[in-house]
């Protein structure tokens, strides 16, 4: 089991490699595999159950992947229909009519030159009949017009009117007749604008109706046919290629392609990705990785997804602000598969926590004592998405599972951090503090086979640690690049300086300038094979390929003018490069130019080292060596007082002990 393993990491690496070299030419190849990759995801649904359609027979038993309330449209529409059928216009009385048509009343009983046939019936009544007649209809006629008459009703109340004065006060049919066709006129109609918004009212007041799936339910069983409302609850847990369902696959691709693209965007900005491309790699990666989780655990429960762990994770192998793009695309993306409120909050509690409590990982048991903190600091905000947001998936046991998340996802970046840094090259603090440790096998090699470089390593890691720390520097990435700085000169101790005993002959003496210069300049590079077979992460080798830049050897330039007494091209002198192209890189490079150069000084005082100090640093400006080092004058000037107080800490005189002599028996 053990060696398969092993080969299925090696073939992993093997396809790590291949990406790498095809992304030194352009990075839309690995851009775009990654986006396939999130593509795949979100096809996940599709690739376990083919999407169904209506009256398709289900291949084996659906059950819901996890817990919703869906709306059912169809229900909610038909209870639309139905209120709407029986809704009321709003209708509005016109009391103008009511006035008129009593105005009118009294105009036909008064005899006029063209007077009617109601005129003249009314004529021939004595008057004592006639104002009879008159109280009576009007009375009908208020009681009437004030309750309203409808277009629709007009019809109906001209024959109760008729019914009225024939039975009631003996008028004749055809007089009565000639009366309600004068009298009887609609007086209620319809006001367009309330009744519209009534309507506006009834429909939103009209919640639509929703249905509770639970986890685990089975929607079809196997053979059985898929009918229109098990239709619909597919459609809602996405099993389905309906228009609405494609809306919603089309529109969450383009939101994680959005972010995978933001991660590029933003690297771009701090970084030259083209030549970290393993710090690139490794972003897209934990965001794909965690959309993996979110997708997987989405079928469980998304409150026990570990993308705590992922947290950890980039806050521990990347710097800031890289770590911070990775962590907020993930606690953004949660929330895609989680359908939750509560769990984006929770997570961007978790990133806080993990980022101010960064500092005290120190060990693999400080991951497990900050995921119990955040366990405990979780409680109230689960109580409060439960009491809030009333998320019918925060059941009793998805908040235990939320309380246990922290703990469980700390001791699994534990785990899964090794293989990560292996694969990407690159380092936690609690790996860095591995390396620095004395008992590493390349610092006991480099103090067996090269004592001198050795301590003279030990102290450029002293002065390069404490001017990264005034710098803003990582102080870890410096120190440990430092003490290896010169591990290339292992593979010829004899032919540096400092390893010679007192009356050693150098071997320079027998060489000649040029085949020196050769020997010199090839310790950086002999430095980043010797880590890279250790499996070093990528800063580390690249800080210790550039810790010379492409300065010039100075005493076998000077030694060829010497002998040739001629023009030599200083590029034959001059130690390959790259020049550093990081403030850590940079610091080495002054701190081990700056321990060598005080190492020569006899009259040592303050004044002294502070004046080859700020020389040092001159030259290397001057021969632009920082100018790729994203290094400022401010942080320059922080550097060599850093520099300068610990020279003189390091150098300072001491106090002659008096001799003795052995007393002789």
């Amino acid at each position: 089991m053990k060696v398969r393993i092993n080969t299925n990491f090696k073939n992993l690496r093997k396809v790590y490699k291949n990406l790498i070299e095809k992304s030194k030419h352009n990075i839309v190849y690995p851009l775009l595999l990654f986006i396939i990759i999130d593509l795949l995801i979100l096809l996940i649904d599709f690739i376990i159950t083919p999407p169904l359609k209506i009256g398709d027979i289900a291949p084996k038993n659906i059950e819901a992947p996890r817990t919703i309330i869906y709306k059912d449209e169809e229900e909610t529409e038909r209870i639309k229909n139905l209120l709407l059928s029986q809704f009321k216009p709003v209708y509005t009385i016109d009391q103008n009519i009511i006035l008129q048509n009593i105005s009118k009343l009294s105009e036909l009983m008064i005899v006029t030159e063209e007077s009617s046939n109601i005129t003249k019936y009314f004529s021939s009544l004595p008057s004592s009949r006639i104002n009879l007649i008159k109280k009576k209809i009007e009375k009908w006629l208020i009681e009437n017009y004030t309750k309203g008459i409808k277009p629709e009703e007009t019809d109906e109340v001209k024959q109760k009117f008729i019914n009225f004065l024939i039975d009631e006060i003996y008028i004749p049919a055809q007089i009565a007749q000639e009366l309600s066709e004068i009298l009887i006129v609609p007086n209620m109609f319809i006001n367009e604008k309330e009744t519209e918004t009534k309507k506006q009212e009834l429909l939103k007041s009209i919640k639509p109706i929703e249905r509770l799936i639970t986890k685990g339910e089975i929607i079809v069983r196997k053979s059985e046919k898929i009918t229109r409302d098990k239709f619909i609850i597919l459609e809602a847990l996405g099993y389905t290629l309906s228009q609405k369902n494609i809306l919603r696959l089309i529109s969450l691709f383009l939101t994680l392609s959005a972010l995978q693209l933001s991660i590029t965007i933003f690297t771009r900005k701090y970084l030259i990705i083209e030549k970290n491309l393993n710090i690139f790699l490794l972003m897209n990666f934990l965001f794909t990785l965690s959309i993996l989780s979110s997708k997987i655990f989405s079928f469980y429960s998304p409150y026990l997804n570990p993308l705590t762990s992922y947290l950890f994770i980039s806050t521990v192998l990347l710097d800031f602000p890289l770590s911070y793009i990775v962590s907020l695309t993930i606690i953004v993306s949660s929330s895609i598969f989680s359908f939750s409120y509560t769990i984006p909050i929770l997570l961007f509690f978790d990133f806080l926590i993990i980022n101010n409590k960064i500092k005290e990982l120190e060990n693999r048991s400080d991951y497990v004592k900050i995921g119990s903190l955040i366990s405990l600091i979780r409680i109230p905000f689960i109580v409060f998405g439960k009491l809030v947001f009333n998320e019918s998936d925060l059941t009793y046991t998805n908040m235990i599972y939320s309380f246990i998340n922290p703990t469980l996802s700390a001791i699994l970046s534990v785990g899964i951090i090794p293989p990560i840094e292996e694969l990407f090259r690159v380092a936690t603090p609690l790996k860095l503090l591995e390396m620095t440790n004395p008992d590493h096998p390349l610092l006991r090699k480099l103090l067996m086979e090269a004592p001198g470089t050795y301590y003279h390593s030990l102290i450029v890691g002293n002065l390069a640690e404490r001017a990264a720390k005034e710098a803003g520097a990582n102080e870890r990435i410096t120190r440990t690049a430092a003490l290896y700085h010169d591990i290339g000169k292992v593979k010829r101790p004899q032919y540096f300086i400092e390893n010679l005993l007192p009356g050693q002959n150098n071997p320079h003496e027998n060489l000649s300038p040029y085949i020196s210069a050769l020997i010199i300049k090839s310790h950086p590079k002999n430095g980043a094979i010797i880590l890279n077979n250790y499996k070093f992460p990528k800063n580390i080798i690249d800080i210790v390929e550039q810790h010379h830049g492409t300065s010039l050897i100075n005493y076998f330039y000077n030694k060829q003018l010497q002998i040739s007494k001629k023009y030599v091209p200083e590029d034959d002198f001059r130690y390959p490069g790259p020049k550093p192209e990081s403030k850590e890189a940079a610091i080495v490079m002054l701190a081990d130019s700056i321990e060598a150069a005080t190492r020569t000084i006899t009259n040592i005082t303050p004044e002294t080292i502070e004046k080859v100090i700020r020389e040092v640093i001159r030259e290397k400006l001057i021969d632009g060596q920082l100018e790729n080092s994203k290094l400022t004058l401010e942080e320059l000037e922080k550097i060599a007082q850093s520099f300068i107080k610990t020279i003189i800490e390091l150098r300072h005189p001491r106090i002659p002990y008096p001799s003795f002599k052995l007393k002789e028996e």
